[in-house]
């Protein structure tokens, strides 16, 4: 099977130069890197929040700038995507039977079925077309329905952000930007896009970086962290126990991809670089848990997840996303 895979992709791109750079680059670090990442199950947590994506060096940003307490560690993830840290860190056991998995990422269905004692897959029901990912506000609420339930398991809580779409980034405002660049001589916004994509400088995860300034990016990108912090600040007032807030893999925004190699890589899943793999670990106890349930800080996050629920949703949105909710429900 997997060599039929190799095959079709070497014949659907044996003509192109940039395709072959990408793949024996990839292959010959991969042959030198040695995976140090810290195994997640061989830590003390009852409750696991995973923010897909997330850098330690952003999370530490908005962390003070949020003001939060608790106790905030770096750490090494085993994955530089997340199909690599799930099976790096779930293919020690056949089973986790103490665990309840509620994710927004279709990758744990994909890879882990029948590995917990429920996976609870949000983004079946919760999906959101307009935004093309599962909101936070679909996965706070199902852990909230899930914790009535399940007392007595442990949760794996898996939202998408910061990992792209990003909520605030608007396309068609950059679209219009690029169309203007572009309208001088005979480059359109196709060229420049080819341009970037086929840099001898540069590898991408992502047409998106292909297409979008990294200024751009890493601004949305930080937004996408502010806007579900909220939502995991009110679950941390509601989890019983120790809670660790932590991610499966970081992003990288151009780090060179080897000290000796001048190639740039943007996205993530390509190699071991020190973005992709810092990851935070925030431990939240029992006595953290008190600032969190405070009726102020509980207040001054509703207020804010309003104020991003008012942005992303029409009013007849919201209410076809409650719906989903109501299904959801019945379903956990």
């Amino acid at each position: 099977m997997k060599l039929n895979k190799v095959l079709r992709k070497i014949r659907d791109n044996y003509r192109d130069f940039y395709w072959w750079r990408d793949n024996i680059i990839y292959y010959i670090l991969r042959m030198f890197e040695r995976n140090n990442g810290d195994y997640i199950l061989d830590e003390d947590w009852d409750n696991l929040i995973i923010l897909d994506d997330c850098r330690y060096d952003i999370f530490k940003i908005i962390y003070l700038e949020r003001k939060m307490i608790g106790k905030l560690q770096k750490r090494i993830s085993r994955g530089t995507y997340t199909v690599d840290f799930l099976v790096e860190n779930f293919s020690r056991c056949d089973r986790y039977n103490d665990i309840v998995y509620i994710t927004a990422n279709p990758y744990v269905d994909m890879h882990l079925d029948g590995r917990f004692y429920k996976i609870i897959s949000v983004w079946k029901t919760g999906w959101n077309e307009k935004y093309k990912t599962v909101l936070p506000s679909t996965v706070m609420y199902a852990v909230i329905n899930a914790l009535k339930k399940y007392q007595r398991k442990r949760f794996i809580i898996h939202f998408l952000q910061p990992h792209h779409p990003y909520l605030s980034l608007d396309f068609e405002d950059l679209l219009m930007e690029k169309i203007r660049d572009a309208a001088t001589g005979n480059r359109n916004i196709q060229n420049i896009k080819e341009e970037r994509a086929k840099s001898l400088l540069a590898i991408y995860s992502s047409s998106l970086y292909a297409s979008v300034p990294i200024d751009r990016i890493v601004e949305a990108y930080i937004n996408n962290l502010r806007i579900v912090m909220p939502y995991v600040e009110l679950l941390l007032s509601e989890l019983p126990g120790r809670t660790i807030v932590t991610s499966d893999h970081g992003e990288s925004f151009g780090d060179k991809i080897n000290p000796l190699v001048p190639i740039k890589f943007y996205g993530h899943g390509f190699t071991r670089l020190r973005s992709l793999i810092s990851v935070p670990w925030l431990v939240v106890d029992e006595e953290f848990k008190a600032f969190y349930r405070r009726e102020e800080r509980k207040r001054k996050n509703k207020r804010e997840i309003a104020e991003v629920e008012k942005k992303l949703y029409s009013e007849r949105q919201r209410i076809r996303e409650l719906m989903k909710l109501l299904r959801l429900r019945e379903k956990i």
